[in-house]
């Protein structure tokens, strides 16, 4: 057994024809294709054969014993199946053939099925991420913050990705310059899906609640903005008497103040730099004790 490779390509349903020339290309360099699949594909080096790949799809096989036989009947050899109803044959190349001899010949009309059923499924899909893709814009113009960022790009690059399928598909654009593949799309998804996470995990959530009875006094809690933004700010007070709610910053500038008996404030934009920060909730000192209710959530 020759060195061994794993190759994580991956393509789209309308690729596959770029997939055969992508192990038409690996077999010439002397990787011969052991094991197929959708995101993971095992090579072996041999520099000593060079084949010709094909691809069948095909998802009713009601006896694959007479399907393989059908392929080895025209010097098909069989590789693997993967669990989506891709079969992958090989057949040893002899450049003095014409390529004729490398077309694979079935009566199966499993591709066109499949690609009728995948322009259907895109269009559902495009048409449910852009109501989604509409709300988040509509969202970052109410409410602007950099983790709504991410997610945007997110859902634009699966439309891209759909339609430009769709229009592959529908234009029989097999050789298409390939400007954005599946892997492509996969690696844009996952660095706005781990840039949002990122942004999010370090975007602070101070909320609380407080409530009894006080004689005054300042409450203060300490947090860190990681990164310029914008911050909302709910808050609703019920006191006896006013009550001052503030968050001022590290050189102990305020920020933001309410002072209060009873008040309501709902998503109310505060824009904070990068820096320390903390909330106070301060009430004047008297001999009588007296009740007070705040919550508040700033995130």
């Amino acid at each position: 057994m020759g060195k061994q490779k794993i190759s994580h390509a991956a393509y789209a349903a309308w690729d596959y024809k770029k997939e055969i020339e992508d192990l038409n290309k690996k077999s010439q360099e002397g990787w011969q294709l052991v094991k197929g699949g959708c995101f993971k594909s095992i090579y072996e080096q041999n520099d000593q054969v060079c084949y010709r790949y094909q691809l069948d799809y095909n998802t009713d096989i009601e006896n694959k014993v007479l399907y393989l036989e059908m392929f080895e009947d025209q010097g098909w050899e069989y590789i693997n199946s993967t669990f989506n109803g891709w079969h992958f044959f090989r057949k040893p190349y002899n450049p003095e053939l014409p390529e004729e001899e490398y077309e694979i010949y079935t009566d199966s009309s499993a591709i066109p099925d499949m690609e009728r059923r995948w322009v259907r499924l895109a269009y559902s899909f495009t048409a449910v991420i852009s109501v989604f893709l509409i709300f988040m814009i509509v969202r970052m113009i109410q409410y602007p913050e950099w983790t709504r960022i991410p997610l945007i790009l997110l859902e634009i690059d699966f439309i891209v990705f759909l339609g430009l399928g769709i229009y592959r598909i529908r234009k029989k654009e097999r050789h298409f310059k390939k400007i954005f593949s599946l892997s492509t799309m996969m690696i844009i998804a996952v660095v706005c899906w781990t840039a949002g996470s990122v942004l999010g995990a370090l975007k602070p959530d101070c909320s609380n609640t407080l409530e009894g009875d006080t004689n005054g006094g300042t409450y203060y809690k300490d947090f860190t903005v990681h990164y310029p933004d914008n911050f909302y700010l709910d808050l609703e007070m019920d006191n006896d008497s006013p009550v001052t709610f503030l968050i001022d910053d590290a050189n102990g500038e305020a920020v933001y103040t309410n002072s209060d008996k009873k008040t309501r404030v709902e998503n109310k934009r505060i824009w904070l730099k990068r820096g320390d920060y903390r909330i106070g909730i301060a009430s004047e000192k008297g001999d009588k004790a007296r009740k007070i209710k705040i919550s508040y959530e700033l995130d």
